[in-house]
């Protein structure tokens, strides 16, 4: 039986102290790191891939309907982003809260000494394309899907523009990557938006179930542990 949602909003914390970040997202599976790139840094990031991004294709050319459903019909995504942007390499990939909070979350219990990034994309949702299932970033099946199991991968979704839920903030469940059955994947109605402005970045563990919505435009990186490809 799915739990019932107390929480009618994620907890918003600024870059420190470190501590209560860690807090809010050991007990909700998530929270809103305010301002954690400037708006210079913003500026930058955007020039270096909108050339690139005008360029890419909305909509997934996989054969698979789920697929094509997952990404969105009027979606684009942009990946590599590693080789695309200098302000990514420098401010964000190596920006020194992001290795603090991985270095302190993935790869608890498990014998690991670092961690790897796992996939980086700009997601730009156009209007009339619905609402993502929801669904837990943590899915492979090498990864045993129970609460107390070592955590393996989160995600960094970093607001490029202004981020609402009149236009597609992305929703959480709150406190779902503590759920009994992993197989559940609960009710939109459980959900709450994910709010932010340029430059906020919501924090996910890869347990916690979520979904994007539509009409916005963020910045998505997996740094994950282990054996996640």
């Amino acid at each position: 039986m799915t739990p019932s949602l107390t929480l009618q909003y994620l907890y918003r914390v600024n870059l420190t102290p470190i501590d209560d970040l860690l807090a809010a997202y050991y007990r909700d599976g998530g929270v809103i790191i305010s301002g954690l790139l400037t708006l210079d840094q913003v500026a930058r990031f955007d020039a270096e891939i909108s050339s690139a991004l005008s360029k890419t294709n909305t909509g997934n050319e996989s054969s698979s309907e789920n697929m094509k459903t997952f990404h969105g019909s009027n979606t684009k995504r942009l990946t590599y982003m590693t080789s695309i942007s200098e302000t990514f390499r420098k401010d964000i990939l190596d920006h020194d809260l992001v290795h603090e909070l991985t270095q302190k979350t993935l790869s608890k219990g498990l014998n690991i000494a670092n961690y790897w990034l796992n996939s980086s994309q700009i997601i730009e949702i156009g209007p009339g394309n619905p609402a993502q299932v929801l669904h837990r970033d943590c899915f492979y099946p090498l990864i045993p899907r129970y609460r107390d199991s070592p955590e393996v991968i989160n995600n960094f979704l970093i607001a490029l523009t202004e981020y609402k839920e009149g236009y597609g903030a992305t929703r959480v469940i709150p406190g779902s990557h503590l759920w009994e059955d992993f197989d559940d994947l609960g009710s939109i109605a459980q959900t709450v938006p994910a709010e932010m402005e340029a430059g906020d970045a919501l924090w996910i563990c890869g347990n916690v179930v979520h979904g994007g919505g539509g009409w916005c435009k963020c910045l998505e990186g997996l740094p994950s542990s282990g054996f996640i490809d």
